[in-house]
C-alpha cells in the first residue's frame, strides 16, 4: 500500500514539474498549452503541422504568427531563435482591447513587480512581460537569444 502511495506522489510531483516547465499558467485561458517558451522550432512545426516557409526569417529570429481562437485575443505571435535548437523564446498575445488585456495580465501575473513589468523567478529560465498598446510580451530569458542580456 506504501508502494503504491509513494509511486502517486512521484507522479503528481512530476506531472506538476512538467506544468511549470511549459509556464501555461501564464498563457491566456483558451489558448494550447502544448505551445509553450523554450519548444524547439522542430518541436512547433510537428506540431502546428506548417512548414519553415511559413515563418518569416530574420538574421536573429524566426517569427510565425497564429490566429487565436480566443474571444479576446486576435492573434498570437511566436518568435524562435536561429541558433541552437531554435527556441521559442518569446509570445506576444495581441488583445482586441486594453481593458481585456490589462485584466488578463492582473489576472495571469498579478501586480508589476519590475516597474511597470514583471520578472517572473522561473525554472528553467527566468520570464520578463510587458505591456505594450492592445498586447502582452512574454519572454524566457534563454540564454543566448535576443533578451538573454536581461539576466
Amino acid at each position: 500500500m506504501l508502494r503504491f502511495a509513494f509511486i502517486g506522489i512521484l507522479t503528481l510531483l512530476i506531472s506538476s514539474c512538467g506544468t511549470s516547465k511549459n509556464y501555461s499558467d501564464l498563457y491566456p485561458k483558451g489558448l494550447d498549452s502544448e505551445v509553450y517558451l523554450g519548444m524547439p522550432l522542430s518541436d512547433f512545426l510537428k506540431l502546428r503541422g506548417i512548414s519553415v516557409s511559413d515563418l518569416s526569417d530574420e538574421n536573429f529570429r524566426k517569427t510565425y504568427v497564429d490566429q487565436s481562437n480566443s474571444n479576446e485575443i486576435t492573434d498570437i505571435v511566436y518568435y524562435f531563435d536561429t541558433g541552437g535548437d531554435q527556441p521559442l523564446y518569446e509570445m506576444i498575445f495581441v488583445y482586441k482591447d486594453e481593458s481585456t488585456r490589462d485584466a488578463d495580465a492582473k489576472r495571469l501575473l498579478g501586480e508589476p513587480n519590475n516597474g511597470e513589468e514583471w520578472r517572473l523567478d522561473r525554472e528553467p529560465y527566468d520570464v520578463l512581460a510587458w505591456k505594450y498598446k492592445a498586447k502582452l510580451i512574454l519572454v524566457s530569458l534563454i540564454p543566448d537569444t535576443e533578451w538573454a542580456d536581461e539576466q
